[in-house]
């Protein structure tokens, strides 16, 4: 009886808000029409604007061609934002790239706080458009290890990656207050 009423209550919800409107709160990555979304609570999507007025996130046009097709889009990363628990803290954070005109940024948005910390900002050229070629990969905790000799490092928490597709990349972990590298081709 329970889960048919779940069901009739979800069917009615997802009908009267239509396919759409029926999203998850995020933070998460999701399907969309024409590829792949960040989905962000408001509060973090209010963070982000306050300290980066005019941000916008990233899309799969503005990356490298072999990127749009190769690269796999998950509910946790998207060449442009990675969702996972950074902290510890059993609350989901964002690793997010975007751009106000040429200026570029990587955030990070945590969760529990929504507090925004910028982790790089660059101009890039004076006429935009210009197509990255790395991208952002999930890290999950445990052993990173690095293509290129045989060191290891151990996460405890949620990591990312900053990738250079088919080349080298360095894997990103927060531990003692501060983002701290490990990288592939050290």
């Amino acid at each position: 009886m329970k889960r048919a009423l779940a069901f009739c209550v979800t069917t009615t919800v997802v009908s009267w808000l239509g396919v759409s409107e029926a999203r998850i709160p995020g933070p998460a990555i999701v399907a969309d029409k024409g590829g792949y979304e960040l989905v962000l609570p408001d509060t973090m999507a209010t963070a982000i604007q306050r300290a980066v007025p005019g941000f916008t996130v990233e899309t799969l046009a503005a990356y490298d061609s072999d990127i749009q097709k190769y690269y796999e889009c998950t509910s946790r990363q998207a060449p442009w934002a990675v969702v996972g628990d950074f902290d510890g803290d059993g609350i989901q954070d964002v690793i997010v790239d975007g751009h106000v005109g040429v200026q570029r940024f990587r955030l990070c948005v945590w969760g529990a706080t929504a507090r925004v910390d910028t982790i790089l900002g660059q101009t890039w050229g004076q006429h935009g458009g210009e197509i990255y070629s790395s991208v952002l990969l999930y890290a999950q905790p445990g052993v990173q290890s690095s293509n290129f000799n045989e060191s290891t490092v151990f996460i405890f928490a949620d990591g990312y990656v900053d990738y250079f597709f088919e080349r080298a990349g360095s894997t990103w972990y927060w531990k003692d207050g501060k983002w701290h590298e490990f990288g592939s081709y050290d």
